[in-house]
């Protein structure tokens, strides 16, 4: 990263203050203070529509398409979401959540973070140096926020694949004392109005906030679509409310998927209604149990941040943990010598070849899919790190020889895959089941247009062998993108780039600290250019 430093005596380095940094960035050396009664509009397809009006709180609620507006102006839709996580129905959710409900919460909530910003940047500056505007001078002030949005946001409920498919690039122009924001789709004014938060900072006298950069003009936009991140929540727990610091730490970087490895042999933490005894019996205790409930508002507070939450539920490996409610069901559960029977403990895989499997995983995903779809567009299959040793333990089969294995994974893998396409959802998984199994993926289609993401985590030599088989790579391999690992030398270019955190040995309380400091480090170098040469 590149700072860039003003002449200005107090001028904050911008660059180094804007996360990540910008594609083309301009800098003046005035100062600008929020006006306390800023009023913020959206323009779009010719028309204009008050989103934030100091006097009369939330703007012309007919931009919401909502017949009832059942919230007052004083509540954020951060407490709304804190609502809906009460209420396992959600059905106000269903009738209130739209596109432009979401823009409109977003411009409130950065005014709000303009206006009561503490953060003195100190920090960002030589030790005892002079770097503050003079607070008893004479103040100039940003008194507007326009949007100019290409397409207006929708007022029908939300839709998550529209939503998250559209254009994140974005134009910030700050001067005269008007702020406006460019950008042709929601999700893009979202990351303007990141990058606009970014820019104010608490005076040390407190006596308000400023930004120091004024003109200041910003032209950015991602190079990768997918900028992700995973998070493993069975092996250790972690509570929702952790997520949603995380979401928010995502959000600031610009980070926009958030991959929950949800269930695996440790523990099985994911309430599943029509399969009670999977999380009754399998999470670590009763109180660790995420319910549907607590799902929804992780992702609903994804989608307010611009993050797509997802969830995976590995299969047919990792799965020891349904043992504790269906034994029937899993081959060489807990055998002791575990270095033979699975990577590590707990062994134990879902049976190849048992009507009953093929049931329970039918039941599963019609469960737990139509809720999910609703706030993404992705499904993580799982697929990884399938034992061959344990099929010789699995009645249903008998053998660990591949040629056998291998036309039964594919129809186990054909299920799973026709199910997450029927709920309108891409796949995602492991690169196991293309590359050592050699899988046709996907196979739920005829005409193949469904495309199935294939996520890399051994090794970038796999990128490629994964591209000339047609298919997308996430890439986050275990060597250097997994936060429970040491640092190790690193590799250059990829596609599309997720780090992931496994749980196995890191600490519950590190979520938000170490994610946003190790990964917000690696994402600088990512969201713009492919990189020549390795990381530090």
């Amino acid at each position: 990263m590149h700072p860039y430093f003003s002449l200005a005596p107090f001028c904050i380095p911008v660059v180094s203050a804007i996360w990540p940094q910008p594609a083309r960035i301009f800098t003046g050396d005035k100062v600008l203070w929020p006006d306390p009664v800023i009023k913020a509009t959206l323009r779009c397809n010719g028309e204009e529509f008050v989103v934030y009006d100091h006097y009369h709180g939330l703007g012309d609620t007919s931009l919401l398409g909502l017949a009832n507006y059942a919230f007052q102006s004083a509540q954020t839709l951060f407490a709304q979401f804190h609502a809906f996580d009460k209420d396992p129905s959600s059905e106000e959710t269903k009738h209130t959540l739209t596109e432009a409900l979401i823009a409109q919460n977003a411009v409130q909530e950065t005014l709000r973070s303009m206006r009561d910003t503490r953060f003195v940047p100190w920090k960002l500056h030589s030790r005892h140096s002079t770097f503050e505007p003079d607070a008893t001078a004479p103040r100039h002030y940003l008194s507007s926020l326009q949007i100019q949005q290409r397409h207006c946001p929708s007022k029908r409920g939300f839709e998550s694949k529209p939503y998250f498919a559209g254009d994140e690039s974005y134009q910030i122009i700050i001067d005269n004392g008007t702020a406006i924001i460019r950008s042709n789709d929601t999700i893009g004014t979202l990351w303007g109005l990141q990058t606009l938060k970014q820019l104010f900072y608490a005076h040390s006298s407190r006596s308000g906030s400023y930004m120091a950069n004024a003109p200041f003009s910003v032209i950015d936009g991602p190079r990768w679509r997918y900028r992700g991140l995973s998070v493993d929540i069975a092996r250790n727990p972690i509570q929702p409310q952790d997520l949603r610091r995380t979401i928010d730490a995502m959000a600031r970087t610009k980070m926009n998927r958030l991959h929950i490895h949800a269930t695996d042999s440790q523990s099985w933490p994911l309430e599943i209604p029509s399969l009670p005894d999977l999380a009754r019996k399998g999470a670590y205790q009763p109180h660790l149990v995420w319910t549907t409930s607590s799902l929804e508002g992780i992702q609903l507070y994804g989608v307010s941040k611009g993050v797509s939450v997802f969830v995976e539920i590995d299969m047919p490996g990792h799965t020891a943990s349904v043992a504790h409610a269906y034994p029937e069901l899993v081959a060489a559960y807990n055998q002791l010598d575990w270095s033979t029977f699975a990577a590590e403990p707990l062994s134990g895989q879902l049976k190849l070849n048992s009507s009953k499997v093929s049931a329970f995983v039918t039941d599963l995903l019609n469960d737990i899919l139509p809720r999910t779809s609703r706030y993404t567009s992705l499904y993580h299959i799982g697929g990884d790190e399938v034992n061959l040793a344990a099929y010789l333990l699995d009645e249903t089969v008998n053998s660990d020889d591949p040629e056998v294995l291998q036309p039964l994974l594919q129809s186990f893998i054909d299920t799973v895959v026709g199910l997450a396409v029927q709920h309108g959802l891409q796949p995602v998984v492991w690169e196991e089941m293309l590359l050592d199994w050699n899988l046709t993926l996907p196979s739920a289609t005829v005409d193949g247009s469904v495309d199935t993401l294939i996520q890399v985590w051994r090794n970038s030599e796999r990128i490629e062998e994964v591209l000339k088989k047609g298919h997308r790579a996430i890439f986050g391999d275990y060597h250097h993108w997994y936060l429970d690992c040491e640092y190790l030398p690193c590799w250059s270019k990829t596609l599309l780039k997720s780090s992931c955190r496994w749980l196995r040995w890191v600490p519950q309380p590190l979520p938000v600290r170490q994610v946003t400091t190790r990964r917000a480090i690696q994402h600088i170098r990512r969201i713009s250019d492919p990189v020549e040469e390795a990381l530090p």
